[in-house]
């Protein structure tokens, strides 16, 4: 059942060689003992050349819970 139910709140799929998607549906980031989160609204295009960038980021939480999140990003590794 906890299985089915990650399943619900998280989708992760290639779009390209390069690039995947993730989308992540009500998911409880912290527990309120650690802090209260009450609104954030996230939207990042990040350029900068490291670790799985270019990557694009939208994101709105409430009260410690992400009620929508999607990520579109690079999932090579830059080269050392």
């Amino acid at each position: 059942m906890r299985a089915f139910l990650r399943w619900l709140q998280l989708w992760s799929f290639r779009i390209s060689k390069n690039y995947a998607v993730d989308i992540m549906l009500l998911h409880k980031f912290r527990q309120f003992s650690d802090g209260v989160t009450v609104l954030d609204c996230d939207i990042n295009l990040d350029l900068y050349e490291a670790d799985h960038n270019p990557k694009f980021e939208l994101r709105l939480a409430f009260c410690n819970v992400y009620i929508f999140q999607f990520e579109v990003y690079n999932v090579n590794h830059v080269p050392l």
